[in-house]
């Protein structure tokens, strides 16, 4: 049989390609995969699918979670957040959980009356992102530390914690927070606070 490593670099290739061919990804829109995590064992891969073929992860406004198995083919979705954008899968330990980020994602078009039937112009709004915990095989989601502010890169600590950075819309205050991934219930272990950090009016907050 093939070893894991070609199994893995044939299987990421084919879903790739399959992605951009209708007949062959089996579905009538083709759609871009990305953001491959290999379990710790090496026989599932956790990716992201979904969104436009050939545009930055940034611009994208749609993108679920799912996990392949390398063995049988098998995939199975793990969510299902139209508008919501998975991101960063990180493998628990024990490989019975993956961790996620996900960003909610609107696109905005604007058509001037001068410029007739034409979009000219185009933009995503991106709600603060969140960091949640879903089974492997399928299963509900856990937010982990949830807030207001903007959680991202999910590290797992052991296969009961995680580690994740939180910053604040105004990007004046970033702490690091580590998290029972069961109950999400988290807990600030370090926080940097620059008053004299600031941003344009309306990207996040910040007054200059």
């Amino acid at each position: 049989s093939p070893r894991p490593a070609r199994r893995i670099s044939r299987w990421a290739w084919t879903s790739s390609n399959c992605s951009r061919d209708p007949r062959r990804a089996g579905g009538p829109t083709p759609s871009s995969t990305s953001d491959f995590a290999f379990s710790p064992d090496g026989t599932r891969v956790a990716f992201v699918r979904g969104g436009e073929l050939d545009i930055p992860g940034w611009q994208r406004n749609e993108g679920d979670l799912w996990v392949h198995s390398l063995a049988n083919g098998r995939e199975v979705p793990l969510t299902d957040t139209p508008g919501v954008v998975a991101s960063e899968p990180k493998w628990s330990p024990d490989g019975t959980r993956v961790a996620v980020v996900l960003t909610r994602s609107v696109r905005h078009a604007e058509a001037p009356e001068y410029s007739g039937a034409k979009i000219l112009y185009s933009w995503l709004e991106r709600s603060p992102s969140d960091v949640a915990v879903v089974p492997a095989a399928g299963g509900e989601l856990t937010k982990i530390a949830a807030s207001a502010e903007r959680e991202s890169a999910p590290r797992w600590i052991d296969a009961s914690r995680l580690v994740l950075q939180r910053v604040s819309q105004d990007v004046k205050t970033r702490e690091i927070v580590v998290a029972d991934a069961a109950s999400g219930r988290g807990e600030v272990v370090y926080r940097d606070v620059d008053e004299e950090w600031w941003s344009l009016p309306g990207s996040s907050g910040a007054e200059p």
